[in-house]
């Protein structure tokens, strides 16, 4: 396998026929003459074109691959996939069916293949990159299964259904550099607009492969749904869709796609343990069914339905947990247990209910079984959590006024008036508060730390970034930024200070930051608000050294947002709200040393080319804008 380096130019690829974004059509030269996408520290790509492909790599061999690669320090600190044996191999009784398109060579294709997909190599492909690099690809799939299932001709009932392959390969591409990214708007507005589509359509340009194929996946589960045929796969996918959605920042297309996942979860009875009962499925008959689902083949097929609905849930918690909407689905109304960990769930491993945690467990936050736990586990504790802090904040006015005692302190009550009641008086803010801050305390002693050994946990990272977002989104209502001594400023100071010590550990490793799920980014983006919040406090003040020191950590918030948004369009924007932040709350002055764009696109470079090589932020602007004066022995004044 040759693997070529960049030079300063920028990336190396290999012309990549027009054909790959037209459905079936196939160029004659190799799709693949380069592979995976660069990582960050060094812009090195494969060239795959001489790569053997028989058959599919193992699951330990992928999973292997991605702990190496993007775990750890190793090095040559860029991400490659291995060989990628991804021929389609068939049995002797398969059907090939030779395709010439207009007047490129034909290639051949096994009959059945469905219509809309890439040719099986580059499908192949992509769902390599799939698994290798899509933070929860080994728990919404049993890897093993999956890429198993893909040696099956199309026609056979065990390759994977159509709706999932396009999902896959929309996300896969993300992870490929033969695949051209979706392109992401750059309007100063942009960031803010919740429906993004008038963006799309004044750009007038075509779809992209991702978008493309995103809706390939909507029409397949569409359909499969009005014939009430494989529903959990079309779950999946539209799992696959949502995340898509949130991180392209297009938060109609998520808000919508995310509530849509946990109607399908309650339609199909997996939000209750009790759905996985033997029953007939769609048969219309007086007597009223709970389940639409056939009973699941294994253990596998069983806690791969558990993990589905557990990661719609996550997203669903994770989408909401910075709007004002009410959550799509109650906690209370969840009556599931909680999945199995990792290794348990590649073995196959069966575990009674009774000796699993359930969702309404009251010590559920604060008890983690070493049996039971890992830190996917401890992540949907993290949107767990994240979900009582929403339900809080959105319920506390109605149960208020409506005498709800558990939301007013026995001293108070509805007709004292709002004015003169402190909501942190309430029973019910008093034990989520205690819950917020003693989670992450809580977790195993294995599990503390995400980063061990410059090894990243992508998992467990957002666990713990999750748990100090509660934390500010719990106390930043109530803040007062004139008051030194409020508890709640002093919280969010607390949670934005570890969220911002997690990031200068992550920076110090070679793991792609934009490898990390959501939840991270919006911890990151919250962090960088609230530091820019302290900020106008110490300008005020005028507390040079704590603005300086502020400064300097917003610099940092805003540049580990803008490495991550070279590829996630979500951290791009959230880099942007932390531009804007600092230019509204503090003055233009306090956001000329940052670089106001980072690139998406090979032929397109901000002006230092990165935003993590930046030069140390010039501190020239700064002494004008706290307006302070300095005797002419001091050598601050030479500045000024």
């Amino acid at each position: 396998m040759a693997v070529s380096s960049n030079d300063s130019s920028g990336p190396v690829r290999s012309p990549l026929p027009e054909a790959i974004f037209s459905p079936g059509v196939v160029g004659e030269e190799s799709m693949f003459s380069s592979a995976l996408l660069q990582n960050s520290g060094a812009d090195m790509l494969i060239d795959s074109s001489t790569t053997s492909m028989s058959g599919p790599k193992s699951w330990d061999v992928l999973e292997s691959f991605s702990n190496n690669v993007y775990s750890s320090a190793t090095e040559a600190d860029f991400g490659i996939l291995p060989d990628m044996d991804a021929s389609i191999s068939f049995t002797s009784d398969t059907t090939i069916a030779l395709t010439t398109y207009g007047s490129q060579a034909g290639q051949l294709v096994p009959s059945g293949w469905p219509p809309n997909l890439p040719t099986p190599e580059v499908t192949r492909h992509l769902i390599h990159a799939f698994f290798a690099f899509w933070i929860h690809a080994g728990r919404l799939f049993h890897g093993p299964t999956f890429l198993s299932s893909l040696d099956f001709p199309p026609s056979d009932p065990r390759f994977p259904s159509p709706v999932v392959l396009h999902a896959i390969c929309a996300v896969g591409s993300m992870y490929t550099a033969d695949i051209a990214p979706t392109p992401i708007h750059t309007s100063r507005y942009f960031p803010y607009e919740a429906f993004d589509g008038r963006w799309r359509k004044l750009a007038a340009r075509p779809d992209s492969f991702a978008e493309q194929h995103i809706k390939y996946a909507n029409i397949e589960k569409e359909c499969n749904v009005d014939v009430g045929e494989y529903l959990v796969e079309s779950l999946q996918a539209q799992v696959l869709i949502t995340w898509w959605y949130l991180n392209q920042g297009r938060w109609s297309d998520a808000c919508l796609a995310s509530g849509q996942n946990l109607r399908y979860c309650n339609a199909t009875g997996l939000i209750k343990a009790g759905a996985f009962k033997s029953r007939m499925p769609r048969k219309l008959t007086n007597e009223k069914k709970e389940d639409v689902l056939p009973p699941p083949l294994s253990a596998i097929d069983e806690e791969t339905r558990r993990n589905t609905f557990w990661i719609a849930y996550a997203l669903e918690r994770e989408q909401s947990c910075g709007n004002g909407f009410a959550l799509e689905l109650d906690d209370a109304d969840i009556d599931q247990v909680l999945p199995l960990r990792s290794d348990q769930f590649e073995l196959g491993i069966r575990v009674a209910l009774e000796d699993r945690q359930w969702s309404h467990d009251r010590d559920l936050l604060l008890t983690h079984p070493l049996e039971r736990t890992d830190s996917f586990v401890l992540w949907l504790k993290a949107t767990m959590l994240l979900s009582r802090v929403k339900s809080f904040k959105v319920r506390f006015k109605g149960r208020y006024q409506a005498g709800d005692s558990a939301y007013y302190s026995p001293t108070s009550s509805p007709a004292s008036g709002e004015a003169e009641y402190d909501p942190r008086d309430a029973p019910v803010f008093q034990d989520l508060n205690h819950a917020v801050l003693s989670f992450r305390q809580s977790f195993p002693s294995h599990l503390r730390d995400p980063i061990q050994d410059g090894t990243v946990d992508p998992h467990l990272y957002s666990a713990c970034v999750g748990a100090h977002l509660a934390q500010i989104l719990l106390h930043e209502p109530h803040m007062n930024v004139k008051d030194p001594t409020c508890q709640s400023l002093n919280q969010v100071s607390k949670g934005a200070r570890a969220i911002l010590d997690l990031m200068y550990s992550l920076s110090a490793t070679s793991y792609d930051i934009s490898l990390l799920g959501q939840l991270a980014f919006n911890a990151w983006n919250c962090a960088g608000r609230a530091l820019v919040e302290f900020l106008k406090i110490a300008i005020d003040t005028n507390n040079l050294d704590q603005v300086f020191v502020l400064h300097s950590e917003i610099y940092f918030v805003h540049s580990m947002l803008a490495k991550a948004g070279e590829r996630m369009p979500i951290a791009y924007r959230y880099k942007k709200t932390v531009y804007d932040s600092l230019a509204f709350i503090c003055g233009e002055q306090f956001v000329e040393p940052l670089a106001e764009t980072s690139y998406h696109r090979p032929q397109y470079m901000s002006p230092l080319n990165s935003a993590l090589v930046d030069p140390v932020p010039s501190i020239v602007p700064l002494f004008s804008a706290v307006g302070i004066t300095y005797p002419i022995e001091s050598p601050l004044r030479i500045c000024c």
